[in-house]
């Protein structure tokens, strides 16, 4: 019997990480508990007291006594007092607590949770402060735990890059292991049955360098091992010289309601209630299930602007997401969601196997985040779903079932629900109209079960769907009342189960929309953090395979939904070998290491030049050519300890003449790889969106007025981007004021007759002695004029 978890996530070999080695033997142990610390000796290390002895501690407990926890400061006397009115000074919108306090004069209930009452035609609040966002702040019975945990995070862990991604491999015989360090050598990772790790056996991986953070070099290592066999406890060593994380943002904390939530306050709090729905999940599963599936937003920074700062945060959301020990124990597999698909921080951290690298549709291009893996009885296929891509899904499919047709089980997991009836995405123009039409057929044609989506943040599960080619559209297969009683499905269904999952942390929940959907079977939203569990198993005795889908409340572990119990007789499952034509690539000859797309300005959604040697046309976070009408990045050797080579002419684009300003007066886009949101006869247009945050800021009233009625899930920290936005040439309104879209445009520079170019000719001064050059040392060259027109590079812990 295999047990998977899904939180926004569902759980499947069982691996055994080594506990932290004991400093303090052989004269004194380590503390067996998380414990106090009562000594720090002259070396820093600290010791605690069991059993009347001193013990090393491992672990330990915040003592509030001896050493004082950051509490909020609030006057408790005016908490206290009659008087006291929270409303007041709540930063989402000041208003005055009711004089009527019953339950019979509240007037609404906002999408936070918090009751409302109108007295004398103004809004008022009614109760206490309270919200359906998980806040630890607020909550009694964890605080001790709380305040332990936020010490921890603050003085160290939240910067914690290293930690290990253990993956799910090609089939339950290989693990994928991928993890950050900051030391350039070749990764490798070795395994034993045994603890002390004797007779180990060595694996070696590869190795890129991914980025500079606060002055310290990151490289990417991706190590697979294999032979691991079923029921087997292994141990394993790196070498080292180790979910929707950061959604509390733009939240207001019990901590302090006349502000919201910042960064790091946010991540910290979302780090604490992933662990915790880790820690029951495991505990509601037996103590040991084999794999955790996730469908996608790991972290919450999106990075659009692709600042150090952005990266900073979202390195510490996927630090957060990796945090819990448990998950060093079994291995994960995740989806892309829409707030990590703009760099290739996904990759970086997670070795998905067999992963699809060809680059179908130019929309899509970061390669890799399409893939597949079988687990004993399952096949599970994994769909980058942010950008559309119906020849790229088809071929990863046909690949997975070629590769393993015979599995029992066929599951599919992607980021973007496309039957479910959440209030924020579910009825979105790219999710109904291109998203459903695509996937349905194929989900259909190869017989797949069940579907695990999220995105909405809002639980919901389908009746069976399948595609009926005659109408071209989806067909609804009820479950019925024979159904209702224990919920099994053999051979009378028809089509396949779709579950979004809710947020697993409870930072971001949504509500339902009040529209019937003929889909639809069942929804909800608890309020509270979630995770469902998958259940496989065999039944010999009566030649039955059996799946069980239940989903769980994580503080309470009571089922929210379920069971849902599939079965099929042993002669069911036979349904292959596939054949799809000699023309077919089936990815025989894929080599991970080898077929890797280093393209640095895939992260930026441009291709690389295909002639690296072509004149370098711009300077702006890289270096840029122009090819077939579009900006590209050139290719360098991005090596963070070699000098790069670089023999290309320089034929810059003078950025002091813009056409766009001559046109209407709005500036050109200062970035290469801005999106193009308009084309017309001048040229391509996209947005400032510095100078459109900036116009908002400034319209934005004081007061919010009166909180919206009801669920309607309008936040404003939500930047996913994906609804649909109508940029004609009309004046937008909205609570923030309004303001003209058409003024928020920018040119994107163009290279064309009309351009005026900056080239190697203007700069003629001799390049300085090399020993005056502080680059020599590091293997470049200064360049030959300081005051060069040129633009910075980068700027980094060296220099310039």
């Amino acid at each position: 019997m295999k047990k998977l978890l899904l939180i926004s996530t569902f759980l499947v070999t069982y691996i055994k990480a080594e506990e932290p080695e004991c400093w303090s033997l052989p004269r004194y142990p380590c503390c067996s508990n998380v414990t106090i610390t009562l000594i720090k000796d002259m070396y820093g290390n600290k010791w605690g007291m069991e059993n009347k002895n001193y013990c090393g501690i491992l672990y330990e407990v915040e003592d509030t006594e001896k050493f004082g926890i950051a509490k909020t400061e609030i006057d408790e006397n005016r908490i206290n007092s009659p008087d006291y009115c929270w409303s007041e000074n709540y930063y989402l919108g000041s208003h005055p607590c009711c004089k009527d306090q019953s339950p019979e004069n509240i007037d609404h209930i906002d999408e936070k949770g918090i009751t409302w009452g109108i007295e004398n035609g103004e809004v008022c609040s009614i109760g206490d402060y309270h919200t359906f966002d998980l806040d630890r702040e607020f909550i009694q019975e964890t605080k001790e735990e709380w305040n332990y945990f936020k010490k921890k995070w603050d003085n160290g862990e939240k910067y914690n890059f290293e930690r290990l991604s253990v993956f799910a491999g090609d089939n339950e015989t290989m693990l994928n292991f991928g993890w950050y360090s900051t030391t350039d050598e070749i990764p490798k990772i070795r395994y034993s049955i045994n603890k002390n790790m004797r007779d180990a056996e060595e694996f070696m991986g590869r190795q890129r360098f991914y980025k500079n953070l606060k002055g310290i070099k990151y490289y990417s290592n991706q190590v697979t091992i294999t032979g691991l066999k079923r029921l087997t406890t292994y141990y394993y060593q790196r070498k080292l010289n180790d979910p929707q994380i950061g959604g509390f943002i733009g939240k207001v904390s019990y901590l302090d309601l006349t502000r919201v939530a910042t960064e790091d306050e946010s991540t910290r709090n979302d780090a604490f209630n992933w662990n915790r729905t880790i820690e029951k999940a495991f505990k509601v599963a037996g103590g040991k299930p084999s794999l955790l599936l996730s469908v996608g937003d790991q972290a919450d920074s999106i990075c659009q602007s692709h600042t150090e700062d952005e990266y900073v945060l979202e390195e510490t959301q996927y630090s957060a997401f990796l945090y819990p020990k448990l998950l060093e124990g079994i291995p994960h597999a995740t989806a892309v969601g829409n707030h990590e698909d703009v760099n290739e921080n996904f990759r970086n951290h997670f070795n998905a196997p067999n992963t699809y690298r060809k680059i179908e549709d130019t929309n899509r291009l970061i390669p890799g985040y399409n893939y597949f893996f079988k687990f004993n009885d399952a096949l599970v296929v994994v769909l980058e779903t942010n950008h559309l891509s119906c020849q790229d899904y088809t071929n990863t499919i046909k690949r997975a079932i070629a590769k393993y047709p015979n599995t029992p089980w066929r599951l599919a997991m992607f980021h973007h629900n496309i039957y479910s009836t959440g209030e924020y995405h579910s009825q979105d123009t790219y999710i109904v109209d291109q998203l459903r039409p695509c996937l349905t057929p194929l989900l259909t044609s190869y017989h797949f079960d069940l579907v695990i989506n999220g995105h909405d943040h809002y639980y919901s599960a389908s009746h069976f769907i399948s595609f009926d080619s005659s109408k071209n559209q989806y067909a609804v297969n009820k479950i019925n009342e024979s159904h209702l009683k224990d919920k099994i499905f053999n051979r009378d269904r028809k089509g396949t189960l779709f579950i979004t999952a809710n947020c697993s942390t409870a930072s971001k929940l949504y509500g339902g929309r009040k529209e019937i959907y003929d889909y639809s079977y069942f929804g909800n939203q608890t309020y509270t953090a979630t995770f469902g569990l998958l259940d496989f198993q065999m039944d010999q005795k009566n030649q039955k395979y059996r799946m069980k889908v239940n989903y769980f409340d994580v503080e309470s572990e009571e089922v929210v939904d379920g069971a849902y119990i599939f079965e099929k007789d042993f002669d069911e499952i036979n349904d292959g070998p596939y054949d799809f034509g000699d023309d077919f690539d089936y990815g025989e000859n894929d080599d991970s290491i080898e077929h890797i797309n280093d393209c640095w300005a895939y992260i930026y959604q441009k291709k690389c030049c295909s002639d690296p040697n072509t004149d370098i046309v711009f300077i702006e976070d890289g270096l840029w050519g122009f090819e077939d009408g579009d900006f590209c990045g050139i290719p360098i050797n991005n090596s963070a300890t070699g000098p790069a080579t670089l023999t290309n002419k320089f034929k810059l684009i003078d950025r002091s003449v813009c056409w766009s300003k001559a046109i209407n007066g709005n500036d050109c886009c200062q970035k290469p790889y801005a999106q193009i949101i308009e084309t017309d006869e001048n040229g391509r247009w996209s947005i400032d969106y510095n100078k459109m945050i900036k116009d908002v800021q400034e319209k934005k009233p004081g007061n919010r007025g009166k909180p919206k009625r009801g669920f309607e899930m309008k936040d404003d920290d939500d930047r996913s981007g994906d609804s649909d936005m109508n940029f004609s040439n009309t004046t937008r309104k909205g609570a923030t004021g309004s303001f003209d879209i058409r003024k928020m445009f920018c040119g994107i520079y163009r290279v064309d007759e009309n351009t005026v170019f900056i080239t190697d000719d203007d700069d003629t001064q001799e390049q300085p002695p090399s020993e005056e050059c502080w680059a020599t040392k590091l293997g470049y060259k200064c360049c030959s004029n300081p005051n060069s027109k040129f633009n910075i590079f980068s700027i980094d812990q060296d220099g310039k």
